[in-house]
C-alpha cells in the first residue's frame, strides 16, 4: 500500500476527516502535515513515497478530455467512490466506483450539461442534488445499473425557493433551500 502525504495549509477538523475518509477508501495511507504553507486557502499536495509518477496509483483518466479537472468523494458507508469531472466552472460528469467489488468505473452523466452533487447512497440508490430537469434543484434517486434520467426518481420536488444543500443527519434528511427575496 503507498504512502501519501497531505499537507494542508488549514487546521479543519472536518477537512482533514474529508481527506481522510476518502483517501482511506481507495487504498491509500495518509499523514497531515500542518502549516505548510502561509495561506488562508486550502492546499493539498499528494506525493507518493517514491516521490515519481510512475509509482503513483492512477485511478481514473480521461484522454479524450484532456482539459477535465476531477474532484472525488467517498459514500458513507465507504463503499462507493464518487468521482466528479469538471470541463468548466458549471456543469459535471459523475462516475462511481464499488468500492467493496472492486468493480470498474461506471458513467452515470456523461456530460457537463447540469451539476450533480451526491447526498449519499441509500438501499443501493445515489441520493444527487442536481438541477437536470429543475432549474432550482431537486433531490433525485438514481439507480446505479439504470442510471438514464428516465429512470430517476424524485425525492424531493423543485419548488419556488431554489434547493441549495441536503445532507443525511442521524437517518433523517435535511434539506436547505434558499429565501425568495422581495424586490
Amino acid at each position: 500500500m503507498p504512502k501519501v502525504n497531505i499537507i494542508i495549509a488549514d487546521d479543519q477538523e472536518t477537512t482533514h476527516k474529508g481527506l481522510r475518509k476518502t483517501l482511506s477508501a481507495v487504498g491509500f495511507k495518509y499523514e497531515v502535515i500542518e502549516d505548510f504553507y502561509d495561506t488562508e486557502d486550502l492546499i493539498t499536495y499528494l506525493e507518493t513515497e517514491e516521490s515519481m509518477i510512475d509509482a503513483d496509483i492512477l485511478i481514473y483518466e480521461d484522454p479524450e478530455n484532456p482539459s477535465c479537472m476531477f474532484s472525488v468523494d467517498v459514500s458513507e458507508d465507504e463503499s462507493m467512490l464518487f468521482i466528479y469531472a469538471f470541463a468548466s466552472t458549471s456543469g459535471n460528469a459523475l462516475y462511481i466506483k464499488d468500492l467493496q467489488n472492486n468493480a470498474p468505473i461506471k458513467k452515470i452523466v456523461e456530460n457537463f450539461d447540469n451539476n450533480y452533487g451526491v447526498v449519499d447512497i441509500i438501499d443501493g440508490k445515489i441520493l444527487a442534488l442536481t438541477d437536470c430537469g429543475a432549474s432550482k434543484y431537486h433531490l433525485v434517486a438514481i439507480d446505479p445499473s439504470r442510471p438514464e434520467s428516465s429512470n430517476w426518481s424524485e425525492v424531493i420536488a423543485e419548488k419556488d425557493n431554489v434547493l441549495a444543500s441536503v445532507s443525511i443527519k442521524v437517518g433523517k434528511l435535511i434539506a436547505a433551500a434558499g429565501i425568495k427575496t422581495f424586490e
